[in-house]
């Protein structure tokens, strides 16, 4: 019988598997994708995420594929109003380390089973038994939901997912390329109004993850992104003839969650990363917060801790970041309204 079943392959998944699989536990990883994704997502490492990868012996690559320094460059209203530089944070592409993940769970012998959607959970108190949408199940002694903010574990379990959310987006994103943007800088567009767009470099690739306020109709409402949506809004903000977003080849939105669940345990069964909490982005927390979750599950599990102690020790700390975060997000906001100021406000 497999020891644990791990449900969703992102940072925060693979990086259980890992711990789980290095103490010598039988481990089966799912994930509802039917392939690995090429998004930036979650792009800033922060050195506790990194302190747990160097156990498992891939820091070294993921800092060699990603930037440890940066200059972030502020525009208002079109105009070059200062730059800003950023040490001790490492720049990387969410999808790049899940590939460095993945190849090191290959390593041990386990492999992402992807296409594989979880629809029903039952335990009892040997095991915990999922079942997935082809028909298949699989018993295991335990199980992980590391399936993000929109949980099917946790929605499975009956968790409620206490907190606030906003009802519309507060940005459009995406990956693009910009030919004829320098690649030096983290470029970050505000303008008077409270309009916002920028464009950060994500490292090995010839693109650019955009972040902006989106667009909206003459009603007020949001539009949803497009690519002609986002050329729009870099002419808008930018005002840089002759540069023009293209190729995209993410298109999303991410709106404002503060969201916890009111516990991490449910008999055999628990959560981690996003699946127990979402916050706001300001400070790049949000993926860190996920592999230091699957780290202290990871000894639970593992038997170098106490089972009830996980939660114990992981809850109080998504609370302080769900309250940091949102001060953090506060802060930039403000920040903003003045040339010169950045998103350098929500990482001090």
């Amino acid at each position: 019988m497999t020891d644990v079943l791990i449900v969703g392959a992102g940072p925060t998944g693979l990086t259980l598997a890992c711990d789980l699989a290095l103490r010598g536990a039988a481990v089966r990883i799912v994930d509802r994708r039917e392939e690995p994704h090429r998004e930036s997502r979650g792009k800033t490492l922060r050195p506790g995420g990194l302190k747990v990868f160097e156990r498992f012996g891939i820091a070294d690559r993921i800092t060699a594929l990603g930037r440890s320094s940066l200059v972030l460059r502020k525009y208002f209203d079109g105009v070059h109003a200062g730059d800003t530089a950023v040490e001790g944070l490492c720049l990387i592409g969410q999808w790049q380390i899940e590939d460095v993940l993945r190849d090191r769970l290959a390593g041990l012998g386990v492999h992402v089973e992807f296409g594989a959607r979880v629809t029903g959970v039952t335990q009892d108190a040997d095991a915990v038994r999922a079942e997935l949408a082809d028909g298949r199940s699989v018993r295991a002694g335990y199980l992980a939901g590391c399936d993000g903010g929109r949980s099917a574990v946790r929605k499975l379990l009956g968790i409620a997912f206490q907190g606030h959310g906003d009802s519309e987006q507060a940005m459009v994103v995406g990956d693009v390329r910009a030919p004829g943007l320098s690649r030096d800088y983290w470029h970050q567009w505000f303008t008077s109004d409270g309009g916002a767009m920028l464009l950060c470099p994500m490292p090995g690739t010839d693109t650019f993850q955009l972040q902006a306020s989106p667009e909206r109709d003459a009603e007020g409402g949001a539009l949803p992104p497009s690519a002609e949506g986002f050329r729009r809004l870099f002419d808008r903000h930018a005002r840089m003839p002759g540069v023009r977003p293209a190729d995209p080849t993410w298109l999303s939105t991410w709106r404002v969650n503060v969201r916890r669940a009111d516990r991490m345990r449910e008999g055999r069964a628990f959560l981690a990363g996003d699946a127990a909490h979402v916050h706001p982005i300001a400070g790049g927390f949000g993926m860190n917060t996920g592999i230091e979750d699957a780290a202290a599950l990871g000894r639970a599990l593992g038997g170098a801790a106490d089972l009830d102690g996980y939660e114990a020790e992981r809850l109080p700390v998504a609370a302080h970041v769900l309250a940091d975060t949102t001060a953090r997000m506060e802060r930039v906001v403000e920040a903003v309204r003045t040339p010169g100021r950045g998103i350098e406000a929500g990482l001090d």
